[in-house]
């Protein structure tokens, strides 16, 4: 026969006490004090992650990253839109819809595929919204 946890018990894969009520107050404090340091970490190397994959993007389409400092050559959209300004968008709009999926969220971070699985689907949902405008606004 197996014996299954009491109601409120939450345990992963490995076993380990999911629940915050596991930790006595003074390592919960401790414990989300160096995981926001973490997930801080965190969101600064996606972030930096983004902005070179964006920039790569943008200097393989137009073959240097000049046309983004100099304003009068720089690549414009059919509609007049600054390409250097899609980017910052992009970035911005990429790292939004990371933080509004919970991909940062603690519960989730160092617990397996579920992490993978957030980040994945906010980035795909980003693109397909990024897809549709760019058809739309024929960027």
């Amino acid at each position: 026969m197996v014996q299954r946890p009491a109601v409120g018990n939450k345990r992963g894969r490995s076993g380990t006490d999911m629940t915050s009520g596991s930790l006595n107050p003074e390592s919960r404090s401790t414990h989300r004090h160096s995981m926001g340091g973490f997930l801080r970490r965190l969101a600064v190397t996606d972030l930096l992650v983004v902005v070179g994959a964006a920039a790569g993007a943008q200097f393989l389409r137009f073959g240097e990253l000049d046309s983004v400092v100099q304003d009068a050559t720089a690549a414009r959209s059919s509609t007049g839109l600054l390409y250097s300004l899609v980017t910052v968008a992009f970035v911005a709009g990429w790292m939004a819809t990371l933080a509004i999926s919970d991909a940062y969220d603690e519960r989730i971070i160092g617990h397996g595929p579920e992490e993978y699985q957030r980040v994945l689907q906010a980035s795909f949902r980003f693109f397909a919204v990024v897809a549709i405008l760019s058809y739309i606004f024929k960027l």
